[in-house]
């Protein structure tokens, strides 16, 4: 659309040219009325927007519009029907935006009256949580971000260091869409752009995008971090140095390793107590296990579990970290899904973890106090777990070894396998999936008890469950690892995440919960066992 190439041509507002855009404003009014295409109208009120009066087109009000009232009876009702958000309610920053977006009233009026577009609209604001004026002004730039998956990591850390702002260029003052690239804001108009980062890697902004997008399928050598874009691989904890050939990663020798890493958040201690509980108190260490789903159900599919750190500070602050276990080889496509049920593949601890930002996914979080002494040796278990994932001595299986069993069984080490409830371990059979996964699940539990192990196990067979790796474990013995050595071999009990989510809804998390009362509470939501207080969620 051409209007979406002139959004990429700064506005000047040093020399007024109202003469400049009024053809294209009117060939646009011209075209709506012919075509009615909604698309073609809010592109229109964006350029005026852009453009404001002084070059002939409208300028955003300094108070907030007369709909605003509407507009947020409306987002009340969206939220409400959104499933993944646990808060039905809005938030400060949610009617801050909304405050905001109604100083653009022939906007928000018009979409008003577009209901996907008001939704999409409510997805950037609310659930993403990123400010109104560049999805207002830049909607082109806006729409490119989301299809190369950098909104949610925006929203995540700081929705407002994607600002619509002024600069002064040579004397000229232009309007921009920016965005942080490793502690200096730049516009993303000019794709074509040159950014160096450390380590002396050149990439334009497009290659940047795109290796954004291209973030479900590998490790890429960048990441949105609370400085911005930065050269970072989360694999191999560290930067790319292209003419080396080579990343410089962290030192896991160093005292405090850890403090290598960029953090994800810097927070206060009421921040912190916010996030984590009340026994925030400056000295104590916050460990949250953590979850996200995409569909709000039992779906094995879909979901992950990560682990986040609190680490204190001698000023008081609290250091974020989120590590998460993956699979170096990440499945794509239907087939390499199905092999992956059962195939044992290399693991490797990334930092941070891909699923901290994904907005369009349901999160939960269990939060943890440790004292100082047994951070310490989280931190140190981890940091084991890095150099044996890199030596090839850490395996990722679906249904045993795979991300919640990796967070499960180090907190049970850590705090006593009495102070940590089950927080993802179920059955298989309970679990929901589509497709082919999907039927085989409903057929096994459709089955006598005495039957439903046998059944489950005979269906993984033709997968392949025998195939795996040697590994040298921490004392030096080698040996054999496959999904069919495992205990799920034995009681098809799984890892899984989207258990977390659920034990949240049916107010059921607590130690010691046998299956049998799991089972009565997923066949019989109304049972009646007893309730615990909900953690944390976030």
């Amino acid at each position: 659309m051409a209007l979406d190439r002139l959004e990429n041509e700064p506005v000047s507002f040093s020399e007024f040219r109202s003469d400049r855009y009024q053809d294209w404003i009117e060939a646009s009014n011209v075209l709506y009325q012919l075509y009615e295409n909604p698309k073609l109208l809010f592109r229109t009120l964006s350029l005026k927007y852009r453009i404001e009066e002084e070059n002939g087109g409208m300028s955003a009000s300094i108070t907030s519009g007369s709909d605003l009232e509407a507009l947020i009876a409306r987002a009340r009702e969206y939220k409400k029907n959104q499933e993944i958000l646990w808060r039905a309610d809005l938030t400060e920053q949610d009617e801050g935006y909304l405050i905001r977006a109604s100083r653009y009233p022939a906007y928000t009026e018009a979409l008003m009256r577009d209901e996907s577009s008001l939704k999409a609209f409510f997805d950037w604001i609310i659930r993403d949580g990123i400010p109104p004026e560049p999805y207002l002004e830049f909607p082109a730039n806006s729409e490119v971000l989301m299809e190369h998956l950098l909104t949610g990591r925006i929203g995540t850390l700081g929705g407002d260091k994607l600002k619509v702002q002024k600069i002064s260029v040579r004397g000229e003052v232009k309007k921009i869409l920016s965005l942080p690239f490793e502690g200096k804001e730049l516009s993303l108009l000019d794709k074509s752009q040159k950014v160096t980062f450390r380590g002396d890697y050149t990439l334009s902004i497009e290659e940047i995008f795109r290796l954004f997008q291209d973030k479900p399928k590998q490790f890429v050598n960048v990441e949105y971090f609370a400085q911005g874009v930065m050269n970072w691989n989360a694999q191999h904890l560290g930067y790319w140095i292209p003419k080396e050939n080579r990343y410089s990663v962290i030192n896991l020798e160093q005292i405090e390793w850890w403090r290598q890493l960029p953090p994800l958040e810097i927070l206060d201690i009421e921040e912190a107590k916010n996030k984590y509980g009340s026994w925030i108190n400056g000295m104590n260490w916050a460990v949250s296990a953590k979850a996200a789903r995409q569909y709000c159900n039992l779906n094995i599919g879909k979901c992950h579990a990560y682990l986040e750190i609190a680490v204190p500070f001698k000023d008081g602050s609290y250091y974020v970290y989120d590590f998460g276990k993956f699979a170096r080889h990440f499945p794509y496509g239907v087939v390499d899904n199905m092999k992956m049920f059962t195939y044992t593949t290399p693991a490797t601890v990334a930092y941070p973890d891909e699923n901290i930002y994904h907005t369009a996914r349901q999160q939960v979080g269990y939060s943890f106090e440790m004292n100082h002494y047994q951070g310490l040796i989280l931190m140190e278990t981890i940091r084991k777990d890095i150099e044996g994932a890199r030596a090839g001595n850490m395996v990722f299986q679906i249904e045993a070894e795979n991300c919640a069993h990796w967070i499960q069984t180090h907190l049970e080490e850590i705090l006593g396998k009495s102070k940590v409830p089950n927080l993802f371990r179920a059955k298989l059979n309970k679990s929901e999936a589509g497709g082919l996964v999907g039927g085989f699940l409903r057929m096994s539990r459709s089955a006598p008890k005495f039957l439903q192990v046998p059944i489950l196990l005979s269906i993984h067979y033709p997968f392949g469950p025998w195939r795996g790796q040697y590994v040298t474990d921490r004392t030096g013995e080698k040996v054999f690892k496959s999904l069919n050595r495992t205990s799920f071999w034995k009681d098809i009990i799984v890892y899984t995440p989207a258990f977390l989510h659920y034990q949240f809804e049916k107010g059921i998390l607590k130690p010691n919960l046998s299956y049998d009362e799991l089972d009565e509470v997923i066949e019989k939501p109304d049972s009646s066992i007893e309730l615990v207080e909900k953690s944390s969620k976030g």
